[in-house]
């Protein structure tokens, strides 16, 4: 094997020298006949009050990628913290009969997935680190991981595990240039169909099953994780997704291509293909399917099974969407964008920011009209957060406007910078004006029970899950800070 440059090769157990850990001997040829070949993933969650609630909305993508990557001898577990926590019995348990660990980390559940790697290492676990956050921060995730993985896992991650068993893993695993489509289905998954070591069953999930059609994006927002990444915007095969979604017919999935309508070549081909598969769906998508001029591929969208789509409406203000290179995006054309996606029997979730350095007071309260006038069924608010590993985050670091590096604030519920408002206190207040006028029971009344587009039984659903997002969002502008 040869090492990545700068990174020698280890050849010997982490941390110790000679030490046998999880039955790995680190001296011989005999290391590969003393481990069991148990891997345990876990999804961390640090939020302690989503934390085990026995079910979750999103089935944990990555962790399925993950199981499906690694070679058949080995037996996977997996632990997502949103149905059962580490620390519950039978948890620490699975840790403790496992060579191996992986751990998959967003920069909001850093402080936990670090916390959750120290304790593994404690039992004398091997651990591994991937995710986001580690590809942003790999240096800090190897003060609590005896390797990293940066970027996409697809083409490393078979020899992580070879690496290992072999008794010689490197540091640090690099991907950020090559794209390796992984059918998740390869490998039974317990969510799936409640087959494998029953970490999980079906009924935990709301949606069944995750899946992409195409890596990278076509665009560089300076807020996205794309804007430094050198990953080239590739579509999949698409007898390849047919293949995996034949199974699956009847079910409610979800799609999490960054904007799943950027190639409408690829994209016409992949609808035509799924049509008859009787899928439900959501997916992310730019704001430019609702232009008059893809009615034909929107209406194809809508055929395809599609019930939602996430668009990144963002702001109000053209010279913050300039300054981030969202030039997608066109703010006079919101209204109309969400109405010709309803037409197409689509239903819509906005999201849209608040902090950004441009803002005006008109755009920050043009957002509650919008969502007056177009009664997107869903509104999702942020509270502009840089993440590490973004252009945004890179400037706005070098300038000296990031107000803290405490990775568990980074939810997008917290300030973490002041550009456009005077004080953390004046920026909550708008916050949660507009949260409140969103979340006002006239508004959602408006949006759900008096919609014109839907039928009776879906206006009740969308009235009783507008009904818990108010109780959300106003437990969120109490805690905010």
């Amino acid at each position: 094997m040869i090492p990545l440059p700068g990174l020698p090769s280890q050849t010997s157990c982490p941390r110790d020298e000679g030490f046998v850990q999880s039955g790995v001997v680190c001296e011989g040829d005999e290391r590969n006949s003393r481990i069991d070949k148990k891997l345990v993933v876990i999804n961390p969650v640090q939020d302690g009050f989503r934390r085990a609630k026995r079910r979750a909305f999103l089935p944990p993508s990555t962790l399925s990628v993950i199981a499906s990557l690694t070679p058949s001898d080995w037996d996977v577990s997996i632990l997502d913290e949103n149905i059962a926590s580490f620390d519950e019995p039978g948890q620490i348990e699975k840790i403790q009969g496992a060579d191996l660990v992986g751990i998959s980390i967003m920069t909001s559940e850093a402080p936990r997935g670090y916390e959750i790697a120290d304790r593994a290492r404690e039992l004398g676990k091997t651990v591994v680190l991937g995710g986001y956050h580690i590809t942003a921060c790999p240096e800090e995730a190897l003060e609590h991981a005896d390797a990293v993985v940066v970027g996409r896992a697809e083409v490393v991650w078979e020899q992580v595990v070879r690496d290992f068993e072999q008794g010689r893993l490197q540091k640090q695993y690099e991907n950020e240039k090559d794209v390796r489509f992984v059918n998740p289905n390869l490998r039974p998954q317990p969510w799936l169909n409640g087959s494998g070591n029953g970490d999980s069953f079906p009924g935990k999930y709301v949606i069944q099953h995750m899946t992409y059609t195409t890596i990278g994006c076509v665009r560089r927002c300076a807020y996205c994780y794309n804007s430094k990444r050198k990953l080239p915007f590739t579509a999949r095969d698409v007898a390849d997704v047919r293949r995996e979604l034949e199974p699956l017919r009847g079910s409610y999935i979800a799609f999490c291509d960054d904007d799943i309508v950027a190639n409408k070549k690829h994209g016409r081909e992949l609808f035509e293909a799924i049509k008859d598969l009787n899928l439900t769906w959501l997916a992310f998508s730019s704001m430019k399917i609702g232009l008059p001029e893809n009615e034909e591929y929107l209406k194809l969208v809508a055929e395809a099974g599609c019930e939602w789509l996430f668009v990144g409406f963002e702001t109000f203000s053209q010279e913050t969407l300039d300054a981030w290179g969202k030039n997608c995006n066109a703010p006079d054309l919101y209204v109309e964008i969400a109405d010709n996606i309803h037409r197409a029997g689509i239903k819509v979730c906005s999201s849209f920011v608040i902090g950004a350095e441009g803002e005006k007071p008109e755009d920050i309260q043009k957002i509650p009209e919008f969502v007056d006038e177009a009664s997107p069924e869903r509104v999702d608010l942020f509270m502009l957060t840089p993440f590490p590993g973004t252009k945004l985050f890179d400037d706005l670091d070098r300038e000296g406007k990031i107000l803290t590096k405490d990775w568990s604030l980074y939810d997008a519920k917290h300030v973490i910078c002041l550009l456009a408002d005077p004080t953390k206190e004046a920026l909550i207040r708008k916050f949660r004006d507009v949260s409140s006028r969103i979340y006002s029971w006239r508004s959602i009344l408006k949006r759900t029970l008096f919609d014109r587009y839907w039928g009776l039984f879906d206006r009740l659903v969308l009235f009783f899950t507008q009904r818990r997002r108010r109780r959300i969002f106003r437990d969120i502008a109490r805690r905010m800070s």
